[in-house]
């Protein structure tokens, strides 16, 4: 199984594009045969799988920070970050927390409940890390949902079309976002997967950004 070869998200950026649908298989499979024993979230995470993998093929979680919007969808993260073998634990005394937890792993970033605090979050980081002179990047959750459905359907495309969402958010956040918030913001994708993001910031510029 290829499953039990991820002991790391690096070991995904070691995979071929064929075997990321088998492995995102394999995390559907273990989610259900783990939260059938423990109880848990289960829904919100099976719908997060490949948009899950694309994350951790494409970013580096122990220096960049992905602020989950909603927490309990961090199952399939915590799986592939070296908690496998903790599943059985969780929401337990003592055991796997079902939400991001700083403690207990690196590439946790924040603590996430539910919902509505990640693009903040993730601003927050972004002034901070320009006020530090530091050089990471960073992912609210939250947006990548906004287009993730297009990611499911997209299997072999998977690294190609996130490389793109990811050039979205260090466009709007590393460039603009450190002075300005964003007041609206909309992504349209086709069945090609080409991409038109447009954004427009408190200060009155609008921004556009096509694949």
């Amino acid at each position: 199984m290829i499953l039990e070869q991820i002991r790391d998200p690096e070991d995904i950026k070691k995979l071929s594009e064929n075997q990321l649908p088998q492995l995102c298989e394999e995390l559907r499979q273990f989610l259900i045969q783990q939260v059938s024993q423990t109880g848990g979230h289960f829904a919100s995470n099976m719908g997060v799988v490949e948009l899950t993998v694309a994350i951790h093929r494409c970013f580096d979680t122990s220096k960049d920070r992905l602020v989950f919007d909603v927490g309990h969808q961090a199952y399939v993260h915590k799986a592939v970050t070296g908690r496998q073998a903790l599943f059985s634990t969780l929401r337990q005394l003592n055991g796997l927390s079902g939400f991001p937890k700083p403690y207990e792993s690196v590439h946790d970033a924040f603590i996430a409940g539910h919902a509505s605090n990640s693009v903040s979050v993730a601003l927050g980081m972004a002034r901070a890390r320009t006020l530090q002179k530091e050089d990471y990047s960073f992912l609210p959750e939250y947006m990548a949902k906004v287009f993730g459905w297009r990611i499911i359907y997209a299997k072999i495309k998977i690294v190609s079309f996130f490389e793109f969402c990811a050039s979205i958010f260090e466009e709007l956040f590393n460039s603009f976002c450190d002075l300005h918030t964003i007041r609206f913001c909309m992504i349209a994708a086709n069945k090609n997967l080409q991409c038109l993001c447009y954004a427009e910031l408190s200060n009155g510029k609008r921004t556009v950004f096509q694949s």
